[in-house]
């Protein structure tokens, strides 16, 4: 979403607290949330006429009729509960079918969650209604892009950005979707343009890196991967890449070097991605944030594991669970990077 729509959700949220009543979501135990939410039909969501909200402006703002769900998910998705996101706007979306606020936030959930094909068929459905909003669904050509539906990836990228030229997240996306169709140039004009508008998109700098190893253009993918490197110290793709130029440019010393450094980095990730991926149906679970927490601990990687404490700390509090508090506290206090 764009800092413009957020900023109009906050300001009525402040708002909206005087004139509605309390609503009270039953407690649900964490892994019953997640499968309800996950169990939740998208395709069986009442549908509204084609073009139905073509005239529908974010400056209006949220429909009363579903004001209040829209806001408690909103709160959902800032506290990373993408599945308390579902549960609040589904119901939502039976009350005021494809109402463009809550289509927009719940296939931006579903991406979250990972679940691609629900997320293409919710902003498939915006555009039905609202086509005018085609400069806000960038997430449908990533998802496209994850069900390996590259022609279509392409297309809607290109929608976007004529739409928004300035989304730079769409113009890596397409540039990425280039690259998968064989379209290395492409691909690189993507990314040129990325990166000298926005130099710290590591991300950005890797597939530069790729595309140009691929090119046997070894010194440039050199160089774009040290920026990489620098940029994403903790990921292991980098690292990895990096070994195998140094290796292929005949400096096997510094390749073996990195190499060990990518085989540190790739067990550091084997621990925290099945922990992050439960988060995110679960993500109140105290022990896989204090699993998650400690995990970052052991790698040296103490902002991250700053967040994840302040994020455990919510979730204790939302217990009151003392115990976890006062170990949540002392982590804090011993931290120099507070």
């Amino acid at each position: 979403m764009r800092c413009r729509f957020f900023a109009l959700l906050i300001a009525l949220s402040c708002t909206a607290s005087a004139s509605l009543p309390a609503r009270q979501t039953p407690a649900l135990e964490p892994g019953l949330q997640a499968r309800i939410a996950l169990a939740q039909s998208m395709e069986q969501l009442p549908q509204a006429r084609q073009g139905a909200w073509k005239d529908w402006d974010e400056e209006a703002g949220i429909d009363e009729r579903v004001q209040a769900q829209y806001l408690e998910a909103l709160k959902a998705w800032r506290q990373e509960d993408y599945p308390a996101v579902v549960l609040a706007l589904v119901p939502a979306l039976k009350t005021v079918p494809d109402y463009p606020a809550c289509l927009h936030l719940l296939g931006h959930a579903q991406f979250r969650l990972r679940r691609h094909e629900q997320c293409v068929l919710l902003l498939q459905r915006l555009l039905r209604v609202a086509p005018q909003l085609v400069g806000r669904t960038r997430h449908l050509g990533h998802s496209l892009g994850q069900l390996g539906r590259t022609a279509e990836a392409l297309a809607h990228y290109d929608l976007v950005l004529a739409a928004e030229p300035g989304d730079l997240q769409a113009r890596r996306g397409r540039a990425v979707a280039h690259w998968r169709a064989g379209h290395a140039e492409r691909a690189l004009a993507d990314l040129s343009k990325v990166v000298q508008l926005d130099p710290e998109q590591g991300q950005a700098w890797l597939l530069r890196a790729t595309i140009w190893y691929d090119m046997e253009e070894l010194e440039k993918a050199r160089v774009a991967v040290g920026r990489a490197r620098n940029l994403r110290p903790r990921d292991p793709e980098p690292a990895f890449l990096l070994a195998r130029i140094l290796l292929e440019l005949g400096e096997e010393e510094k390749a073996r070097t990195m190499e060990q450094i990518f085989k540190t980095l790739e067990l550091e990730r084997s621990v925290l991605r099945p922990l992050e991926g439960q988060l995110l149906i679960d993500p109140w679970n105290l022990d896989l944030l204090t699993r998650l927490v400690r995990a970052h601990q052991s790698s040296g990687d103490r902002p991250a594991a700053m967040r994840v404490l302040s994020r455990l700390g919510r979730a204790a509090q939302r217990v009151g669970d003392k115990q976890v508090l006062a170990w949540v506290a002392e982590q804090q206090e011993q931290n120099p990077f507070r």
